[in-house]
């Protein structure tokens, strides 16, 4: 949906990162708007049905071992001795 609002010169790729979602879909909905008037407007590409998907996740990472030990774990050592 932002790659289409870009494509479109509602604003360059970092503005229209920063907007809100509710900013992307009222927006969104003016370019669905110009596209029924103006046939100058960039169409609706057709994404075919492999790209979309429902919701994908990307993995977290996580560091196999903490490079610098917390200070609870100094305190809990400091108190055991």
């Amino acid at each position: 949906m932002k790659e289409e609002l870009i494509t479109a010169n509602y604003g360059s790729r970092n503005q229209v990162t920063r907007w809100t979602e509710v900013k992307v879909l009222e927006t969104y909905k003016r370019l669905e708007e110009r596209r029924k008037k103006d046939p100058s407007v960039p169409k609706k590409p057709d994404y075919p049905a492999s790209e979309v998907s429902t919701k994908q996740t990307q993995p977290t990472k996580r560091s196999a071992k903490p490079t610098v030990p917390s200070a609870v774990v100094f305190y809990q050592r400091k108190k055991q001795k």
